[in-house]
């Protein structure tokens, strides 16, 4: 059961409604996304990859091993604000001592 305008609102009120009906309202410009860019993104992308697979098959980096130096006859330097103690074959179980208050300041 539909409800009469007139029975609820006032004639102002109608008059407004009536007229903000009639009135189309104006429509925002949206720009298109620039034509293929997906498509170039995706392009570029896959040929950046390619490059770098080309990169590592024709010019492969030198693996440089890394050579530690101990000398275990040293006397132990408790002096220092940072120590390393380090567990030959556990990596968990070396460490790290700070003591702050060795720094010189």
């Amino acid at each position: 059961m539909p409800v009469d305008f007139d029975v609820i609102y006032d004639e102002a009120t109608v008059a407004r409604l009536d007229r903000f009906d009639r009135q189309p309202r104006p429509r925002r410009a949206v720009a298109p996304p620039p034509p293929g860019w997906r498509r170039t993104a995706v392009t570029g992308g896959l040929l950046t990859g390619l490059a770098f697979g080309f990169r590592d098959l024709l010019d492969p980096r030198p693996e440089t091993e890394v050579v530690e130096e101990i000398d275990v006859d040293a006397p132990p330097c408790d002096d220092r604000p940072v120590r390393f103690v380090m567990v030959d074959g556990v990596p968990p179980a070396s460490r790290i001592i700070l003591r702050p208050w060795l720094a010189s300041t």
